[in-house]
This record gives C-alpha cells, sequence and structure tokens, in this order.
C-alpha cells in the first residue's frame, strides 16, 4: 500500500485525502514513514475509527452481499457461491432495469 500511494503522491495536481481502515497494511511502519512526505506533496492519509464498520463501504457491501443478496442455495457448492457472487457484483449500483438477475433453477 505504501509504494501505491508513494507513486501515486508524485502524481497529484490539487490537494487529496485517502481514506482507510485500520487493517495492518495500512497502518504499518512504511505508512506511518511516509506520511510526512505525502503531506508535503499535499497527498493526507485519514484513518477510520477503529471499529466503524458503517464507515466501510466494503463493509457495507459485505453485509449486504450475506444477508439480502445471496440465497441459501447459493451455497451448495463453491461454484454456485461464485456465480451468485459474480452476478450480485456486477449488478451492485446499476438502475434496476440494468440489472442482471439470477438464473431461475
Amino acid at each position: 500500500m505504501a509504494e501505491q500511494l508513494e507513486r501515486f503522491s508524485f502524481s497529484l495536481e490539487k490537494l487529496t485525502v485517502v481514506v482507510l481502515d485500520n487493517t495492518r497494511i495500512h497502518t504499518g511502519k512504511k505508512m506511518g514513514e511516509r506520511i510526512g512526505a505525502w503531506q508535503q506533496r499535499g497527498l493526507f492519509v485519514f484513518y477510520l475509527p477503529i471499529y466503524s464498520p458503517h464507515l466501510n463501504i466494503a463493509e457495507t457491501i459485505w453485509r449486504k452481499l450475506k444477508y439480502e443478496w445471496l440465497a441459501a442455495e447459493d451455497y451448495e457448492s463453491k461454484g454456485h457461491l461464485q456465480y451468485a457472487v459474480s452476478l450480485a457484483l456486477l449488478a451492485f449500483g446499476k438502475k434496476p432495469e440494468n440489472q442482471v438477475f439470477r438464473l431461475q433453477t
């Protein structure tokens, strides 16, 4: 992550804020060592509070996927699950009339 942000920091044309969760890759030693240099280039890193799944879009999508978008039969096999997850994610953010729907079995 630090390497990607390092490269990104050299391409900035305006002040930029990156919001990260607190996973180890986002909070490691390399990240801490580079934050000052990034700020000088206009890149500011903001960390979400330690436990804040309601603020993390990935957590929200994961929760909707598990409890709303997948059906019990989607867990019958690894292949079924991969297919159902792919369909759900393809439909994510699309208008209802443009969504891909699962095949009825």
